[in-house]
């Protein structure tokens, strides 16, 4: 539903509550469920600041906006960036494979996804621990989104024998687990140049990373109905993996991409469908966000737990990622819930639009 006077635009789909507010002054506030979600603002020329609510938490995030070939995305921005040794040293080999025992894995959002992702037993490098790492932030978020959604612990969800869980015939294959790490040393290495940069400075004319050749492995981000080829509805949700096909951009800016990794519930393995490539470089952005915080977790906790002791992190701040979280975020976002609660509510009793 929309509603052409307040800008709204109500999403409900399959286990999807989806709200945008598109506003004069080129500012969004989007909402993934109660009080979740982030009001987004232009900050300078090429940049836009988003202010994330989670768990009644708000922290801020910069993305540098890009236009390539008509297609507009926004690209994320570190607000950390660290020392060529320790980046060094995170894209190397560890000597000798480590074991490392994970401090979640007695959470409940643990209790009822391991059977769809178990970390593995030893890393044998900096990228496969990251990669982990990603997945289980993935698996949280996801877990917060139902908790967000269901306003507490769902019935189905307290109900679940946690050694059984919904998912122990699909678990991440060790072989995905590998070609992502694959992805994690390209990712480190961009960080890198990053860092090596004063100043954010992308041409137009460079494929952002939703169409880089090298990248084509997206962990899903956030919940979302697709249409597949084969004219069926489904859903992904956080930890969900898809594969971009080809980089050929298709009407609507769209890109060709298939399901390699799936819960049950959730669209089937090898489904295939076209995705905006704005959605693409979300999850892409969201990746990024959760292995700069791999890599500050793996500094703070080298030479512990069986991490090998590595370089100091040199963390710094990076000038152009740097911002204020919104302090009106959250009531934003109430009201956004409040006025499209009523929307429905008029839909559905057939009263025009207030």
């Amino acid at each position: 539903m929309h509603d052409n006077r307040t800008g709204v635009t109500v999403n409900r789909g399959i286990g999807v509550h989806r709200v945008v507010t598109e506003r004069p002054d080129h500012s969004r506030v989007v909402s993934v469920g109660r009080r979740t979600g982030y009001v987004e603002r232009p900050s300078r020329p090429g940049y836009v600041t988003r202010t994330y609510v989670v768990g009644g938490r708000s922290y801020a995030r910069v993305y540098h906006t890009q236009t390539y070939r008509g297609v507009v995305v926004n690209r994320y921005v570190p607000a950390h960036v660290y020392h060529p040794t320790y980046y060094r040293w995170a894209a190397t080999p560890w000597v000798q494979p480590v074991r490392y025992s994970w401090s979640w894995t007695r959470d409940p959002w643990y209790g009822h996804y391991r059977s769809y992702f178990v970390p593995a037993p030893y890393y044998p490098s900096p990228a496969f621990w990251l990669t982990d790492f990603v997945l289980a932030a993935s698996l949280q978020n996801a877990y917060q989104m139902q908790l967000a959604e269901a306003g507490g612990v769902p019935q189905q969800m307290m109900e679940m024998p946690p050694e059984a869980g919904p998912y122990a015939q699909s678990a991440v294959s060790p072989e995905l687990k590998q070609a992502l790490a694959a992805q994690v040393q390209q990712e480190i290495a961009a960080e890198q140049a990053t860092a090596a940069q004063p100043q954010m400075a992308i041409p137009d004319n460079a494929p952002p990373p939703a169409l880089d050749p090298n990248l084509r492995i997206f962990v899903v981000a956030s919940n979302m109905d697709i249409m597949t080829f084969e004219g069926q509805t489904c859903r992904l949700t956080p930890a969900d993996m898809i594969i971009r096909n080809d980089t050929t951009i298709q009407e609507g800016n769209t890109v060709n991409v298939s399901v390699m990794s799936s819960k049950p519930g959730d669209c089937p393995v090898n489904s295939g469908t076209l995705m905006e490539i704005a959605t693409l470089e979300e999850m892409h952005n969201q990746f990024r966000e959760q292995l700069s915080s791999g890599l500050a977790a793996l500094g703070e906790g080298q030479g512990a737990g069986g991490l090998p002791p590595g370089p100091p992190m040199g963390q710094i701040a990076f000038a152009d990622g740097q911002a204020a979280p919104d302090g009106n975020a959250l009531s934003q976002l109430d009201q956004q819930q409040r006025d499209a609660q009523q929307m429905e509510v008029d839909a559905r009793s057939g009263t025009p639009g207030r």
